[in-house]
């Protein structure tokens, strides 16, 4: 009571004296001016006096009523005095909700001892949280420290919803968890790039239908007040438009399951879906980054994005995901935010085998300014410096989350070569969906993959085939290539035992995009192995139905001999290209056979000029089990020798013959050749030979 009282004495003597003051004509200016400098000595001892330091930490209270520091918020000291209050002073917290604050412990009106108010505003750190009026939530102490004329002072303070009763007071304490999350976005933006992003203005509640982003600021629903996940994507759409990565124009309605090129269009289509998409990514990947799960809030730094609302509930994993949010490819939003996801994150579950990390994929979208995923994907793959492996792998997750398309037969790892025809090749589009755009419109839209080719590669993965063009099917889900024998064989030429396969798509519908290519697949076909003349090689045999090839190629012209030895019972064939199959339709004239070597074992004699190029099958007799076995290639140098008067043979130095017995052969014509006692030379083995002997 005696501090009010002298407030009021003071506050009547202020009051007389400034109307004393006003009333005093020009011939009282000299009076004035003497006043002002007869009550200066007292100002002066006023501006003189101490200050009081003020300190605490400021905490806020979750919905599940868990305690937490109030990070980056603005803090004021108020004077509370007759006429209302005056501000002390303003400070912001750090990031563990700690403040300090030195202030005046005397006023103009006081002396001797401040009313101290304390009050914390949701601003600072990058947000300002603002009723529709743009005045900014704040919150006070309920008590006040009077004439307070120490140095020191401790005053912390919990923010807690639940202890307000009036809905206006319950907002400005809720505006605090929608302060925090952004504050936790904007602290992410700064440990990236180094500096932090203007303040921006969050609306809450806000009275727009829904929770957005928009040119004014960012709009938040009361009941989205505890989505952390909702709202770090609405920031991250203030983050991805402010560093030029979205079209901020696309906007509208939309939901995660949504095929959004044939709800809006391919053109708007593709960028909501990869604004979208990113929006998610940078919500989740901030939370991973930032350590939030330690904050210990309900739903916040987990590996999931959660949306709760009274109406219903949302809550994807990014790891495990439904297959519900990933359908429709490359214009669905979680698609994107879950191939973004698996590109950076070390994929312990999903098994991926790559981790390009969340500040390479944050650098390179940054840098490169991708607006579409195809525009983020060919860039990854010219400029991202990707390993062939890790290429292979961003194919895997591009068909897990149907943008590209889904080889189903032939079975990966599989077995082809010996059969009755050649193989079909089968695979779901995937890619989009197909229909109308509303229940009033005819036109029927085909989003899905709609062009095809198959690529083989070898085993170190080096392209050696691709089928022509396969246009799909809009009414079917699943497209197919069967080969012709010709072209099996042709690929079976190029392979060596071991092919690996990938179907490879575009979307043409508006205009061409991909192309997307689905996960690798192997299948095992006849491994055709090296034979020379240097060594032979050894084989452990083979089963039933089985064979093994052999590549050959003449270092010369001449005469070769292909066999084997051993118990089995082999059988040889030659031929130009490798057949598909167990045909021997294409089988080099005379160039089979069963059982002309030693024991049951084949023996081929054949001509051919240097550089030729051969293969060789062998499999048992009748396709029959074969046990282990030496296979042969021999070059014969044949010269023709002596046999007797009349006949000479083609013989290697090795013991080898090559056919049967010849005449010989002479120069001069003598119609008489066989004259009894003349001596004539054949040009073939060079002997001198007497006639009738």
């Amino acid at each position: 009571m005696k501090k009010l009282i002298g407030k009021i004495c003071v506050f009547l003597f202020v009051l007389v004296f400034a109307i004393a003051f006003i009333n005093v004509g020009e011939a009282g200016s000299a009076a004035k001016a003497e006043t002002a400098e007869t009550t200066a000595p007292s100002v002066a001892e006023v501006q003189a006096s101490s200050n009081v330091n003020v300190s605490g930490v400021i905490t806020w209270v979750d919905n599940e009523g868990r305690a937490h520091n109030a990070s980056n918020v603005k803090v004021e000291l108020r004077n509370m005095n007759l006429v209302g209050s005056t501000s002390l002073g303003t400070t912001e917290t750090n990031t563990e909700g700690f403040y300090n604050l030195s202030v005046s412990n005397t006023t103009f009106l006081e002396h001797g001892g401040v009313d101290i108010k304390l009050r914390v505003y949701a601003e600072g750190g990058g947000a300002n949280v603002v009723k529709n009026l743009n005045n900014t939530h704040y919150v006070e102490r309920d008590d006040t420290i009077e004439n307070f004329s120490g140095t020191s002072l401790t005053l912390d303070f919990q923010i807690d919803p639940n202890n307000y009763t009036s809905d206006s007071d319950k907002e400005h304490a809720e505006a605090f968890s929608v302060h925090q999350a952004i504050n936790l976005g904007a602290r992410y933006v700064e440990t990236k790039k180094g500096s932090k992003l203007d303040t921006i203005k969050v609306y809450y509640p806000t009275t727009e239908k829904t929770t957005c982003f928009n040119s004014k600021g960012i709009h938040i629903l009361k009941d989205d007040k505890n989505d952390w996940d909702v709202i770090l994507h609405e920031y991250g759409h203030y983050v991805a438009d402010y560093y030029n990565i979205s079209t901020l124009s696309v906007g509208g309605n939309h939901d995660f399951g949504d095929c959004n090129n044939l709800k809006r269009g391919k053109a708007d289509g593709m960028r909501l879906a990869w604004d979208e998409g990113w929006a998610t990514y940078f919500s989740i990947s901030a939370q991973l980054e930032m350590n939030a799960a330690l904050l210990n809030i309900k739903y916040v730094g987990d590996l999931k994005y959660t949306d709760v609302r009274k109406d219903h509930k949302i809550d994807v994993s990014l790891e495990t995901p439904d297959i519900l949010y990933f359908r429709f490819g490359e214009s669905n939003e979680m698609a994107v935010t879950a191939v973004l996801f698996d590109l950076a994150d070390s994929g312990n579950i999903n098994d991926e085998n790559i981790e390009l990390g969340f500040g390479f994929l944050w650098n390179f979208i940054n840098d490169t300014q991708c607006k579409t995923l195809p525009d983020f994907l060919d860039a990854l793959f010219l400029q991202g410096n990707l390993s062939g492996a890790q290429k292979r792998e961003v194919n895997r997750i591009l068909t897990r989350y149907d943008i590209a398309p889904e080889a189903t037969y032939p079975n990966n790892n599989g077995n082809y070569g010996v059969s009755s025809s050649a193989p079909t090749f089968r695979w779901y589009k995937n890619g989009g969906e197909t229909g109308t755009r509303d229940k009033n419109s005819t036109t029927v839209y085909d989003y899905s993959n709609n062009l095809f080719v198959l690529e083989f590669y070898n085993d170190d993965y080096e392209l050696i085939y691709t089928t022509p063009q396969v246009q799909g099917d809009p009414n079917s889900k699943t497209c197919s290539y069967t080969f012709s024998n010709a072209e099996w064989a042709t690929l079976l030429n190029l392979a060596d035992g071991v092919v690996h396969w990938t179907v490879k798509a575009w979307q043409t519908t508006d205009y061409t995009t991909g192309p997307y290519s689905s996960e690798y697949r192997t299948l095992n076909v006849p491994k055709i192995h090296t034979l020379s003349e240097q060594a032979a090689v050894q084989a452990e045999g083979f089963s039933a139905q089985g064979s093994e090839w052999y590549k050959f190629v003449a270092p010369s012209d001449g005469n070769y001999i292909f066999y084997t030895t051993g118990d089995s019972d082999t059988y040889g064939e030659l031929f130009e290209m490798v057949p598909f199959g167990s045909s021997s339709t294409t089988c080099m004239e005379n160039g089979s056979d069963d059982n002309s070597g030693d024991g049951n074992n084949f023996r081929i004699e054949y001509t051919l000029q240097k550089d030729s190029v051969v293969y060789l099958r062998i499999r048992g007799n009748a396709w029959r089990a074969v046990g282990s076995y030496a296979v042969y290639a021999h070059h014969h140098v044949f010269r023709y020798q002596y046999v007797n008067w009349k006949y000479h043979i083609l013989k290697c130095s090795c013991g080898a013959t090559s056919g049967s017995n010849c005449f010989h052969e002479f120069e001069d014509v003598d119609p008489n050749p066989l004259e009894p006692g003349k001596y004539r030379t054949c040009v073939k083995c060079w002997t001198m030979i007497k006639s009738g002997l």
